[in-house]
């Protein structure tokens, strides 16, 4: 498995073992001269080890933005819709 730089993540809050019920990645796809848009498949690769083996009942979706303001805008739309 590829590692992804190091700045292009953040690491979720450490908890109880378990995984968030719904995990939303915002990805800006022309970050980092597009290595963003190569991070997708990595990023998916790692949920989707991790929640097959640590919590199958976790649900994530990867939404990419488009222009300015989409990131923020995406976030919240997110949380309001009940990602963790």
């Amino acid at each position: 498995m590829n590692p992804l730089p190091s700045n292009s993540y953040s690491r979720p809050p450490k908890t109880n073992g378990e995984l968030p019920k719904q995990i939303v990645v915002v990805l800006n796809p022309v970050s980092g001269r597009g290595s963003g848009k190569s991070s997708r498949e990595i990023i998916e690769e790692r949920l989707r080890y991790n929640i097959d083996s640590k919590s199958p009942l976790t649900t994530f979706e990867i939404l990419e933005t488009s222009g300015p303001g989409d990131g923020e805008r995406l976030a919240r739309r997110a949380v309001e819709n009940g990602a963790d």
